[in-house]
């Protein structure tokens, strides 16, 4: 379960997140580019530093590595000779390009969050690109960001464009509630639209035996009071569903507009009051678990697949994990994906979402090449987006087993083929005939050796023994399953546009990436404080006074200039 966890977070949340998937942000190839011209590399090569950093889990054809493989030769064939100056582990990553940075030997190429790309630019590690970009960029680049209104800007510090956006599908990170349907068949429960439907059925699942052992050993609901809103069992799911945001695991302030004033997302202390009131109700009837404020991801995820606890919230892929562990468990266990409840009166309950580009590319300022990081832009778009023979889409779907995308130093892929993919996947299963590449062609498979050991009564004994193909089938089940996330994320929530979009769609200012670290654990605090009695629900107005008086009023204030100037 660890190596599918392992494999989940670093799919998820790093390498698959790209789409919108709205018509809009369809690519158009220009058929007159030539890829052997200056667009895409050099005629003369140039010598290129890199870093690398790929998940212990990413698996290579025989003889490839890092240094060696479909992409590394790409570049060379265009010009590009790379110079490795290391290659760790992803983990390893980023300490290890601080440290490069510090000794004044680091990469030409650098990657990084929108807080990396702003200190890099104030500390002269990277250089400005706005001039490259104008004079470089293939119109398939152009178009990747001018399919999305405002991308390109996310890059943009003062101004000046420092590093390019890789695009993502913010959707992917859309929370919503799972709840074991198998422990609400037992209660003759349904499935809670409403918060105080959810409050019922916690209760239930905390009082009523909901697994029928006869033990006094489960609870209703996980939250995550250790970590910062995290991505799975994260508290700021359950405020979204009263349609206010007090934080995200982003790493971003969720700022949010209403009638083109824009406000924080916890600044609503009325609405906020009512949803903490809720949860400290939970809390002490004991829906809640009452050490939750000490409990982060994997125990509450252990927690889930030891079958102690029946709900929690998370992404559309928050059950690839603890969904074959509670089948362990409990072979009639099924976790189910529901939308949020609503908390404050019909509708309100919408995932907060935030288009914001979570990774950036630069360039270094010793490089005597900053248009290096447009080329390889247009290279990346041009091969990953419009391959033109077998060889190019190996690039992308690694179809004989090789690094795939993940090998580009950008890895900037078409917008719209995510959730179109995701769709063939639900076509085929429904009977329909259609087509799928070799990426989504894995995962149909997956799913059919999943059924196939299901029906043939192997399926516990081949989970057991991590056997990779039906292991990977299961947690799909989950996914693409009756009652997997993706019904909920790309039915409920994007075909509705039912979402709170960010408003802010900028790098962070100065003053907001200083204030992070003070206001959001501050926040934290004060929200696991009140939960758990050992505050007032009213002291949230003492907070949020507290709040504005130590930045939260000024970092609001750039957040509405830049908006004002941004939608005139």
């Amino acid at each position: 379960m660890k190596k599918i966890f392992k494999l989940t977070i670093f799919s998820a949340l790093l390498l698959t997140l790209v789409a919108c998937g709205t018509k809009e942000n369809e690519i158009v190839s220009n058929e007159s580019v030539d890829t052997t011209n200056n667009l895409y590399g050099y005629d003369e090569p140039i010598i290129l530093k890199v870093g690398w950093g790929f998940a212990s889990d990413v698996t290579w054809k025989n003889g490839e590595g890092p240094e060696n493989n479909d992409w590394t030769r790409v570049y060379e064939e265009n010009g590009y000779k790379l110079e490795t100056l290391y290659s760790v582990d992803s983990s390893q990553s980023n300490q290890k390009l601080t440290t490069a940075i510090a000794s004044g030997n680091y990469p030409d190429i650098i990657a990084g969050s929108g807080n990396d790309i702003l200190k890099y630019a104030k500390t002269g590690v990277i250089s400005d690109i706005t001039d490259a970009y104008e004079k470089y960029a293939s119109p398939e680049l152009k178009a990747y960001y001018d399919g999305t209104p405002g991308s390109l800007d996310s890059g943009k510090i003062d101004g000046k464009l420092y590093g390019l956006p890789q695009l993502e599908n913010p959707w992917n990170n859309a929370m919503m509630l799972f709840v074991r349907q198998d422990w609400l068949d037992n209660l003759s429960l349904s499935a809670p639209t409403t918060i105080d439907e959810l409050k019922e059925v916690a209760l239930a699942f905390t009082k009523n035996d909901p697994d029928g052992n006869g033990k006094d050993d489960t609870y209703g609901l996980a939250l995550n009071g250790k970590e910062d809103f995290s991505f799975w069992s994260g508290m700021q799911a359950f405020f979204e569903s009263y349609g206010v945001q007090p934080g995200h695991w982003g790493g971003n302030f969720p700022f949010v507009e209403n009638n083109g004033v824009i406000e924080w997302g916890g600044a609503n202390s009325v609405v906020m009051k009512k949803a903490l009131a809720d949860l400290n109700e939970m809390y002490e009837v004991g829906s809640l678990a009452k050490g939750f404020a000490s409990l982060d991801m994997n125990v509450l995820m252990s927690d889930v697949g030891s079958g102690k606890v029946g709900m929690y919230f998370a992404p559309h892929w928050g059950a690839m994990v603890p969904g074959p562990a509670a089948y362990l468990n409990n072979e009639n266990a099924v976790l189910a994906a529901v939308a949020l409840p609503d908390g404050n009166g019909k509708d309100s309950g919408k995932p907060y979402i935030n288009p914001t580009p979570k990774n950036f590319y630069g360039i270094s300022s010793k490089s005597n090449n900053p248009e290096a990081v447009i080329k390889l832009a247009n290279l990346s778009v041009k091969l990953l987006n419009f391959p033109e023979n077998e060889k190019e889409r190996e690039l992308n779907d690694s179809i004989s087993g090789g690094i795939g995308w993940k090998g580009s130093l950008l890895p900037l892929r078409d917008l719209k083929s995510e959730i179109e993919n995701q769709n063939k996947v639900f076509d085929i299963l429904n009977g329909k005939d259609t087509e799928l590449n070799q990426s989504y062609q894995q995962i149909f498979e997956d799913l059919e050796l999943y059924e196939k050991a299901k029906n043939d009564g192997t399926l516990k004994d081949k989970i057991k023994n991590a056997d990779p193909q039906v292991s990977s089938g299961f947690s799909m089940t989950t996914v693409y399953g009756e009652y997997g996330g993706l019904h909920i994320q790309n039915g409920d929530y994007f075909a509705n546009q039912n979402a709170v979009s960010e408003a802010y769609l900028s790098t962070p200012t100065d003053t907001m990436s200083n204030k992070y670290a003070t206001l959001n654990p501050m926040t934290l605090e004060t929200i696991v404080k009140i939960i758990s009695g050992a505050a007032p629900v009213d002291s949230y107005d003492d907070f949020l006074e507290t709040w504005k008086n130590l930045g939260g009023n000024e970092i609001t204030e750039e957040a509405q200039e830049w908006y004002d100037n941004n939608n005139k």
